[in-house]
């Protein structure tokens, strides 16, 4: 079977509509990591198209934690904060009782893979940005692959023991290009982001794993980022939500 896998979508429907383009003729279930909302102009369109192509196949980020009311909106910078309560506006008591019943971790124990938004160890909050700060959430990965987002930034972790001493580094890969998830050592992976993604990179990202091959594939493409710049603007929307997408940071 072939998974695609989508994150931090963000509101942004040019690049979810081109990202499932690609994943549809290319993959038999997709996935998503959570953030379909928060910062881009169009979160019910979103919310509509992830809840129609995945189904149940949904965990949620901290934006949809913080639309419904369960974060601090403090812990937002307040760029991020204003485009939550904007956000929160733009939706109606059925979808925000929707999104109040998401899980934040969902397991595939038949296909030996587990996903989260942010990490294992905080799925919300934590940040899986360097080897250094994956140590407490490879302790709780049971499954050989994890996916995650949450950063923005497509990354590959490996953790294995050394003389049982453990060892995490960073797996350099290239897109397009499939690295093999295998042997006596446990992957943590990050597609990248499909609606904001901050690795310098403008283009959206994506990420699809074949569980028979055990083949992981980092995807990034082109979509209309101007389109989005143009309603995040006519939205009332912090300017600078609109820069970034042709940054990519």
């Amino acid at each position: 079977m072939k998974i695609g896998l989508i994150s931090d979508i963000h509101g942004n429907l040019e690049a979810l509509k081109t990202a499932l383009t690609f994943l549809r003729e290319r993959s038999n279930k997709i996935i998503c990591l959570g953030d379909i909302i928060g910062y881009g102009p169009n979160p019910v369109e979103c919310l509509e198209i992830v809840f129609g192509t995945c189904g149940d196949d949904i965990i949620f980020g901290n934006h949809e934690h913080g639309v419904i009311g369960e974060d601090d909106l403090d812990y937002y910078n307040p760029i991020a904060k204003k485009a939550v309560l904007w956000t929160r506006d733009q939706l109606s008591e059925e979808w925000l009782k929707r999104l109040r019943v998401g899980g934040y971790r969902l397991h595939f124990e038949e296909l030996d893979f587990v996903i989260a938004h942010g990490s294992l160890h905080e799925p919300i909050d934590e940040y899986l940005i360097h080897p250094g700060n994956c140590t407490s959430h490879f302790k709780k990965q049971d499954e050989s692959v994890c996916f995650v987002g949450h950063t923005h930034m497509p990354v590959i972790f490996t953790h294995q023991r050394i003389e049982d001493i453990p060892e995490i580094k960073t797996l350099p890969f290239v897109a397009g290009q499939p690295v093999v998830l295998g042997g006596d050592v446990k992957y943590t992976v990050n597609p990248g982001s499909v609606g904001q993604p901050r690795d310098n990179d403008p283009r959206l990202s994506v990420g699809i794993f074949d569980t028979e091959t055990r083949e992981y594939t980092n995807h990034r493409m082109e979509y209309n980022f101007v389109e989005t710049q143009k309603k995040i603007i006519e939205a009332g929307l912090p300017k600078e939500l609109a820069a970034r997408l042709s940054l990519g940071n």
